[in-house]
């Protein structure tokens, strides 16, 4: 009883390239279809682990991606605390008594209330 696995034999056929949306179209290397720009997938099938471009490349983005992601959340959050000092700064600057704004009441200053508009 051999219990050894057996090998698949290497074959010398070419194998050929197709888009899985457009099967008419047919190259002897892999590429994207001129037509929609998909990957082009093999029409056979390999016992082999082969390296996978488009993987690669989608898992670069991927991560390229995120970290773009959390770099815009980190800016926006020191952007709304600094928008915040800002805005506590300037209601800080408004004055306690309002001058008038007629002559003929001079004499009657009116006070801010809490919200800094009178």
């Amino acid at each position: 009883m051999n219990l050894e696995p057996l090998t698949p034999q290497a074959s010398s056929t070419v194998t050929k390239w197709t888009c899985a949306m457009h099967p008419e179209i047919q190259r002897n290397a892999p590429g994207s279809c001129p037509i929609c720009g998909m990957a082009l997938e093999p029409k056979t099938v390999s016992l082999e682990a082969e390296e996978n471009p488009e993987l690669i490349y989608m898992t670069r983005r991927f991560k390229i991606g995120v970290t773009l992601v959390l770099l815009g959340q980190v800016l926006e959050l020191r952007a709304r605390s600094k928008t915040g000092a800002a805005i506590k700064a300037l209601l800080g600057l408004a004055p306690q008594n309002t001058p008038p704004l007629c002559p003929s009441n001079a004499n009657n200053h009116t006070q801010n209330v809490s919200s800094g508009i009178s």
